[in-house]
């Protein structure tokens, strides 16, 4: 039975175990970078369980609208001015995608920052994800280089984002 729960100091193995599964090497990040986050900002790290077994997480924090937060760092801290919520990372293991974990993950940290009167998101699309991001109401601002050899794209959402299903073709 899976059950969302805030992810825990002692569970960022298993955060690790489940971004080597989802995301190129360049693009992974350290223990150390995934608990400075989880400490600046605990209520915007949750997870998916199966039981014992992460299934899918994801990690956001207050940040300035416009602004990237850099891969794989634990120097940041979350800006006293931030007028977005930033959506960090965002991974469900393969084995587990068909059970919709990112969409249940993001309705639930969304329905968190609505009550926290979040009403700017902003997040960086890698992989080809941008689809994704885009049923959510997130749109591209820009391409960029987000580590050297790696494309990424600048997206964001006013208001809250709601899932769109795909339109059924006549």
């Amino acid at each position: 039975m899976l059950h969302i729960s805030p992810i825990h100091l002692e569970q960022i193995p298993e955060v690790l175990r489940v971004q080597r599964l989802c995301y190129i090497p360049e693009l992974n990040e350290s223990s150390a970078a995934f608990s400075r986050k989880l400490v600046l900002y605990p209520e915007g790290c949750l997870g998916a369980w199966d039981g014992d077994q992460l299934c899918g997480y994801i990690f956001s924090h207050p940040w300035h609208y416009g602004k990237t937060v850099p891969l794989n760092t634990e120097s940041y801290v979350i800006p006293t001015d931030a007028d977005c919520l930033y959506i960090h990372d965002l991974a469900v293991d393969p084995n587990h995608r068909e059970r919709k974990i990112g969409r249940i993950l993001l309705n639930d940290l969304f329905n968190t920052a609505a009550q926290r009167g979040w009403q700017k998101y902003a997040l960086v699309a890698v992989q080809g994800s941008e689809p994704f991001w885009s049923r959510w109401g997130f749109t591209a601002q820009r391409n960029f280089e987000y580590i050297p050899g790696v494309k990424a794209t600048y997206m964001t959402c006013f208001g809250p984002p709601v899932w769109k299903p795909c339109s059924k073709s006549s």
